[in-house]
């Protein structure tokens, strides 16, 4: 691709090999070849890149074409979402567009988002459910992983929809239980019932 509208600066091995000195620190875009190894989710990933690159865009080839995941990294800010297999002129293309500030997703994986979008859209929480959860200091993201355990969603589930680890899922949840004062996940659907959560 050198030569082309793409020039490559440099190319690491792993997430940790970024932060090497062959690698500039001055890019236009990042491309991720799968999603970051075990012990560090994507929204880490992403926020140790921006805090390198500073308003460098990020592409994700992911290998896996669950809609499920895209619309996790795009939850998470990645500025293009891509199967593994996307060919080089596509890539080329993709690349371009991204760093010309628009974000992109591969056409494909339109119709399979919208379905799962709507299907895992964000709960609506009136002011006075809002209020309930603010009391007992639970986030936006503690509001919506309290809405998903009323819904029965395992962890893989919620880790899917929010393009998390599960590690990272059974931390928020923990810290979640803890806030409400309960010691399991259908002790605070209860919580969450009573306080008009899944209405």
């Amino acid at each position: 691709m050198t030569g082309g509208p793409i020039d490559v600066a440099g190319t690491a091995t792993d997430l940790d090999a970024v932060f090497s000195p062959d690698v500039p620190v001055k890019v236009d875009c990042y491309i991720l070849l799968g999603r970051p190894a075990v012990g560090e989710d994507l929204n880490a990933a992403l926020e140790r890149l921006r805090a390198r690159s500073p308003g460098a865009k990020i592409v994700l080839l992911d290998e896996n074409k669950d809609p499920h995941q895209a619309i996790g990294g795009l939850r998470a800010g990645v500025d293009g979402y891509f199967h593994l297999g996307i060919s080089a002129d596509a890539l080329v293309y993709a690349v371009a567009t991204t760093v010309m500030g628009e974000p992109i997703v591969a056409t494909r994986m339109i119709g399979p988002l919208i379905s799962v979008a709507e299907r895992f859209a964000p709960p609506r929480v009136d002011g006075t459910v809002r209020e309930a959860g603010q009391r007992r200091g639970l986030s936006d993201r503690e509001m919506a992983i309290l809405d998903c355990l009323v819904r029965g969603d395992a962890n893989k589930t919620i880790a899917d929809r929010f393009g998390v680890s599960e590690a990272s899922v059974k931390r928020q949840v923990r810290a979640l239980l803890q806030k409400l004062g309960v010691t399991n996940r259908t002790q605070a659907a209860v919580w969450a019932l009573e306080h008009g959560f899944g209405k």
